[in-house]
């Protein structure tokens, strides 16, 4: 906690300075740091890999859905199939961004984390995972969410090669420092404000809200794991989806853990009908066919989906107020040594003055 306090001011300094200085660049235009023979290749690799998906002969929405997950090109997807995403608050699942990457990259972690341990190894693993991630970054046209998630990866991946870890919040600060000296007009990007938003609340109130519950069982902590990195990530957004969209799904707090793992089944397994070929159409297909299916469930619960949300930029600034003078209680309410709830409950209590400011905050937002 003393070093939260230590680190909280010169995080907020840092994250206004940079800001500014994004406000300032971004009318000066995007530049391309890359020769544009990096920009050919990378669109005649796409249109290799995309021949390859064709060739495996799926139908044709199922191929327009992989199309859009593995490499960003939803031009193929229905009108139809954009709502039921949107109505089922699982829109994150076809733009690619962190998302994407963790589903497609995770195994080197698990590898790195749990099962790797000599040094040689890990260096080498790691450069491979490098190179495979800008490779797929270029491949998909480098967009900016897929970007700021593969800086943030590339640092971790570089921090686990002397097994040792890193800052979250600083990895967080880089990558925004790098996407914005690269293109500073991403500043004004939904995709920028939302991908980055998204990741800050995992890391605020993941660790807190997970604690609440203490869950032994392993499948059922697996579940509650998802549900809290779900719950914090759409809080975190939800102003700016608000503001933007207008409109805000219940039901993905609970069921986006659903969708991601049958997203996750599904995009291993059309990697695999790549490489096997059309013995996988089938698999694939029933995958894509019960992902859709709980999107449907999803869209058409009873107060799923609440719309004509129309905020103000004050009240979205009001909101995210409320919620930083929320956490400090949440962290003091954390399990500690030979506690008890009652305890943890009266710490929580305690930080009553950050409790008062986040309720004025809350309350001011919804009234203006």
């Amino acid at each position: 906690m003393h070093r939260l306090r230590l680190q909280l001011p010169f995080l907020l300094l840092s994250c206004l300075f940079f800001l500014l200085v994004g406000f300032v660049r971004a009318r000066e235009g995007d530049c391309d740091l890359l020769p544009h023979w990096v920009y050919d290749g990378a669109a005649r690799l796409l249109r290799s890999a995309m021949g390859r998906l064709h060739a495996v002969g799926f139908p044709p929405d199922v191929n327009s859905l992989l199309e859009a997950m593995l490499f960003g090109q939803r031009q193929g997807l229905s009108r139809e199939t954009f709502q039921l995403y949107s109505d089922a608050g699982a829109s994150h699942v076809l733009a690619l961004s962190g998302l994407h990457l963790g589903i497609l990259f995770g195994l080197f972690n698990i590898v790195l984390l749990r099962v790797l341990y000599n040094a040689w190894l890990r260096y080498a693993l790691c450069s491979l995972g490098l190179l495979l991630m800008w490779v797929y970054v270029a491949l998909t046209g480098f967009p900016v969410s897929l970007v700021r998630a593969s800086v943030m990866m590339s640092l971790f991946l570089v921090s686990q090669m002397r097994m040792g870890g890193s800052n979250s919040w600083h990895t967080w600060g880089l990558a925004a420092v790098a996407v914005l000296f690269v293109s500073p007009s991403a500043l004004w990007s939904v995709s920028f404000q939302l991908s980055f938003a998204a990741v800050a609340g995992i890391l605020a109130f993941y660790s807190p809200l997970r604690d609440i519950i203490s869950v032994r069982n392993p499948w059922l902590h697996w579940f509650w794991c998802a549900v809290v990195m779900s719950l914090s990530a759409q809080v975190a957004t939800l102003p700016l989806v608000a503001y933007y969209f207008h409109h805000f799904s219940l039901s993905s707090f609970f069921l986006s853990p659903f969708y991601i793992l049958l997203a996750t089944a599904l995009m291993y397994s059309a990697l695999l009908a790549l490489a096997v070929g059309s013995c996988m159409v089938s698999p694939v297909t029933a995958l894509a066919g019960a992902l859709h299916g709980l999107l449907r469930f999803g869209s058409l619960l009873p107060g799923a989906k609440v719309e004509r949300l129309f905020i103000s930029p004050a009240q979205v600034v009001l909101f995210y107020m409320a919620l930083v003078c929320l956490l400090p209680a949440l962290l003091a309410a954390r399990p500690r040594v030979s506690d008890m709830n009652p305890l943890r409950l009266v710490r929580f209590l305690r930080r009553w003055p950050y409790l008062v400011a986040s309720v004025v905050c809350l309350s001011l937002s919804l009234v203006l």
